[in-house]
């Protein structure tokens, strides 16, 4: 059920079923969430049910204020402390040491948690008015397109979940950068604050480890196959693009195949070539643009008559990096 997440009844609505442990999708300035209350473990559980969720991906705490930080994490650096008074409220979730107070659950056993604020007024409110720390995966199937609309995310679950707070588009459309800040600070997941962006503010530059190949992941976001459509998706450099559609054994691929590319200034590039439809996530060029648009484009091309798509790689600045990254990901034949 879709309601508006903009009333105070509905959001009322919301805080009871996370009360009573039930799961409530709501919307974030990143993507949707599949929220449950931290402290029940049978909610917890049942974000991972609904998802089809390995419990060796752990889950993301929501807080609502600096009191609730210090119930799950512990032993911040002063480096931490800059990066929250930099980007908190918004898409930068910390992994640091857990307390006692966070379920092994919820990390995947592991002795380190995610967490993050939100910038969203309607996550806000909901996390303030439950009085509960709000765990919160992407409210979409495991390893399907993250959700950046209600309706996407009722699209992954129809009615096996009980209230999705509609709260409009989401502002960024990219989940959240992931930095851990036990020990040196290291990007474990690129997301939509910039590399750029977290070295200013750490002074130095960071080590990017943004794959897992052991079973518990320390954050999500960290396997190598991600965030994908049903239908099979390439991604391609510029040359390597031309050079496939031209040859003549692939012509017939062309028909039937939607291109996803990052401007108006490439969808002109490729007009020649006989594709079924030619998709741009930035009018502008420009990449937060691209961002918020990305899951919503790769979605609209996975509903076309089309039977694969094609993506062009994105230029590699600001946050360009994530956007491939996401591609990168999904690509499956």
């Amino acid at each position: 059920m879709i309601l508006d997440g903009r009333k105070k009844l509905n959001i009322d609505r919301a805080v009871q079923l996370i009360k009573s442990g039930d799961v409530v999708a709501f919307p974030t300035e990143t993507v949707y969430g599949l929220g449950a209350d931290l402290g029940n473990l049978e909610a917890v559980s049942k974000i991972f049910r609904v998802k089809g969720r390995p419990t060796t991906d752990p889950l993301i705490a929501h807080i609502g204020d600096a009191d609730q930080l210090s119930k799950v994490v512990k032993n911040l650096s002063k480096m931490a402390e800059s990066l929250i008074a930099k980007f908190w409220p918004g898409p930068l979730t910390l992994v640091g040491e857990k307390t006692g107070f966070v379920p092994d659950l919820v990390t995947a056993g592991l002795p380190t948690v995610a967490v993050r604020m939100p910038r969203h007024l309607i996550a806000l409110a909901l996390i303030k008015n439950s009085g509960k720390i709000i765990v919160a995966p992407s409210a979409n199937r495991f390893q399907h397109i993250s959700p950046t609309s209600a309706k996407h995310v009722e699209m992954e679950f129809g009615d096996s979940i009980p209230l999705i707070l509609d709260g409009g588009p989401c502002e960024v459309g990219l989940e959240s950068t992931v930095v851990s800040v036990v020990g040196n600070p290291t990007i474990l997941r690129l997301g939509g604050i910039s590399k750029e962006e977290i070295q200013d503010v750490c002074g130095e530059k960071l080590e990017v480890k943004i794959e897992n190949r052991g079973q518990s992941k320390p954050a999500p976001g960290m396997l190598e196959f991600h965030y994908a459509p049903g239908k099979p998706l390439r991604l391609f450099s510029k040359s390597e693009l031309k050079s496939f559609l031209g040859k003549r054994s692939n012509k017939k691929l062309t028909v039937d195949s939607t291109l996803i590319c990052f401007s108006n200034d490439e969808k002109k590039e490729f007009q020649t070539f006989e594709l079924s439809e030619i998709l741009v996530l930035s009018n502008r060029g420009n990449s937060k643009e691209a961002g918020k648009n990305l899951y919503s484009t790769i979605r609209n091309a996975d509903l076309s008559l089309s039977k694969r798509i094609f993506a062009l790689e994105c230029p590699d600045d600001l946050l360009g990096a994530t956007l491939n990254d996401r591609l990168r990901r999904a690509q499956h034949e």
